[in-house]
């Protein structure tokens, strides 16, 4: 599992528009496909996920990571009402794709690695629309899993922390 290490929150912002343009020309997979479970496991002690609205910037972000700390496992952005999606996931090695995985679908999102500057890990960034099959099955489950050298690790909220959930997918389009 990918504790002890830490990301600042704010690096993924910079990453995200650095990598934009090397996903453009990366193929993704166009097939999502059917994953075999669709019961949520538990949460993870201490860790949730986080809403960060920049209303001034029109721009929002969901993290999942522990609440007191800048370390963030998965997360998303957007701009207002754009339809699209940024992606971050910090691994603890190079990769070229993120495998994600919401109620019955998994879809593989191309993806551009850039190594953490406290060289023990890298972070994946990459882009999408919000109106993936795997997106929207993430929004009414209320939690997504992401695949690390073919280990599940499951982002599940912690009860009453859903709406963040909501309220990015609302802000986003």
């Amino acid at each position: 599992m990918l504790t002890g290490r830490r990301t600042v929150r704010l690096a993924w912002i910079g990453l995200l528009g650095m990598a934009a343009a090397a996903c453009a020309s990366v193929e993704v997979p166009t097939e999502p496909v059917r994953a075999t479970s669709l019961l949520a496991p538990p949460p993870m002690e201490d860790f949730d996920w986080h809403l960060i609205l920049e209303e001034d910037l029109g721009q929002a972000r969901l993290a999942f990571g522990p609440e007191t700390s800048d370390w963030v496992l998965l997360g998303m952005g957007c701009t207002r009402g754009s339809h699209q999606l940024e992606l971050m996931a910090y691994r603890p090695k190079l990769a070229n794709q993120l495998r994600l995985e919401a109620g019955d679908l998994i879809d593989d999102f191309a993806v551009v690695a850039e190594e953490d500057p406290s060289g023990e890990g890298v972070f994946l960034v990459g882009k999408s629309q919000i109106n993936k099959p795997v997106f929207q099955n993430f929004r009414s489950s209320r939690w997504i899993s992401s695949w690390v050298d073919g280990e599940r690790i499951a982002y599940v909220p912690h009860l009453g922390s859903e709406v963040r959930i909501n309220r990015f997918f609302e802000y986003c389009g």
